[in-house]
């Protein structure tokens, strides 16, 4: 199967994107103080970390040819996807979750200037 180079073009773009969000992402996290906030951007980024782990292997499918190939882009788009899957769910949870920390958040800052 011969890949055309718009397809190839097309795919790397993603990759790039993905590999640009993930360190977006985890900087963030590392960046932010507040927990529920971090959690929800660890979340975030584990998702686009499983993003460039399928369009790491697409690219390697494209690339090259054999049995082992296969079998290790196969695996990798699997757990990518699940990455996906359970991260999804887990940002989710921590984005209901992001009012209820911002309104204790807003009350510990109150009182923290109050009684300055």
């Amino acid at each position: 199967m011969e890949v055309t180079p718009v397809f190839a073009a097309f795919i790397i773009t993603l990759m790039f994107i993905a590999l640009f969000f993930t360190i977006l992402y985890k900087v963030k996290q590392v960046r932010t103080r507040r927990d529920v906030l971090k959690a929800y951007y660890r979340s975030i980024y584990h998702m686009c970390l499983g993003a460039l782990m399928i369009t790491f292997a697409i690219v390697q499918l494209s690339l090259f040819k054999g049995i082992a190939v296969y079998i290790i882009c196969a695996i990798l788009i699997i757990y990518g996807a699940f990455i996906v899957y359970q991260f999804n769910i887990r940002r989710k949870y921590f984005k209901n979750n992001l009012p209820i920390e911002e309104e204790a958040y807003r009350k510990m800052e109150t009182k923290k200037y109050k009684k300055k």
